[in-house]
């Protein structure tokens, strides 16, 4: 993955990005079709959505862990979201 991050706030709209910040929420859907993990970043200037399709776990995923992601930032349901993007969690110090 490239370096450079920016500020989930200052992302364009579909566009490939890199951002980093803290779970703040997990959920999984299911109920319209196959299982997908949703799990939402923030970094203090806005959120986005991960969504994972197809998926009900991802070990090392959960409130509170930072992550940096990669991935094209779309709005669905009214909310910015990645869809099954590249992700590092980051070690908690």
């Amino acid at each position: 993955m490239n370096d450079v991050t920016v500020p989930i706030g200052a992302a364009p709209l579909r566009t490939v990005v890199r951002v980093k910040g803290r779970v703040s929420q997990v959920e999984i859907e299911s109920s319209t079709g196959p299982s997908q993990l949703i799990a939402r970043i923030d970094d203090g200037t806005g959120y986005v959505d991960l969504v994972f399709m197809g998926r009900r776990l991802i070990p090392g995923v959960w409130a509170g862990q930072r992550m940096v992601v990669e991935g094209r930032i779309v709005e669905t349901h009214g909310a910015p979201r990645i869809y099954n993007p590249r992700y590092e969690l980051e070690t908690q110090a």
